[in-house]
């Protein structure tokens, strides 16, 4: 596609300039050209969005079960921050767990005072009373969390977007 060729070609681009500049070359990890090979046009813009927001909050609810297990449900709604951004919003977790396995996110506690927390929740209120009413369901509660980039993500996205910024 259009976007996956110009995401290619810039992140290029910006690669070869950051290697080929003295000032900068320490930043262009030679593992950046297979990153940017692995990489679908919609994690560019996940990563974007983390890069710009700091994080990307997730949700989910968990229940406590009689039997003393538990179970996770609509986990991963990452989805509703970025769902303007991306073209697949059913891949999100496809994405999150490439993104892992390339090493440019990792996961943190969910900030409290961001207000996607609030939205999540609200979102997720009805999950929460339909798990309630499951015979085997104890206790529900809300899990939560957010993803960041790791350093090495941080450095990729700098290499990577430098000549992009004004």
């Amino acid at each position: 596609s259009c976007d996956l060729l110009s995401f290619i070609l810039f992140s290029f681009l910006n690669l070869l300039s950051s290697a080929a500049n003295i000032d900068t070359a320490h930043q262009a990890h030679p593992s950046f050209v297979n990153i940017i090979s692995n990489i679908s046009p919609d994690e560019a813009k996940v990563l974007a969005y983390i890069q710009e927001n700091k994080n990307l909050c997730y949700a989910g609810v968990r229940s406590n079960n009689k039997d003393n297990s538990f179970s996770d449900f609509k986990y991963g709604t990452t989805v509703l921050e970025v769902q303007d951004l991306i073209e697949f919003k059913e891949n999100v977790p496809i994405y999150i767990s490439n993104l892992f396995g390339l090493g440019l996110i990792r996961e943190y506690a969910l900030p409290s005072n961001n207000p996607q927390t609030k939205i999540l929740h609200e979102y997720l209120a009805e999950e929460v009373v339909s798990v309630k009413l499951m015979e085997k369901v104890a206790s529900t509660f809300f899990t939560g969390g957010s993803y960041g980039l790791t350093p090495f993500g941080n450095l990729f996205m700098e290499c990577c977007t430098r000549n992009n910024k004004t």
